[in-house]
């Protein structure tokens, strides 16, 4: 973020937004989140996701761009 803003450009901040979702994309496929038997797995990937929804949800404020509630 403090290179974005030293450089005056909103689109770094996008890029890392897309590229985390992506690559949470990818994990979402592979693993099952809430179907997962081992709880400490579960656990994890529950936390995981409310971190990166959180991160996602942030860098799109910065940028100006609503998101939803839920997807």
């Amino acid at each position: 973020m403090i290179t974005a803003a030293d450089q005056y450009s909103p689109a770094i901040i996008a890029s890392y937004a897309y590229d985390l979702a992506k690559a949470y994309n990818q994990l979402y496929q592979h693993h099952s989140v809430l179907n997962e038997t081992d709880e400490n797995k579960r656990y994890f990937r529950l936390t995981l996701s409310r971190n990166i929804a959180y991160v996602v949800s942030s860098a799109m404020e910065l940028l100006g761009i609503e998101m939803p509630e839920r997807m």
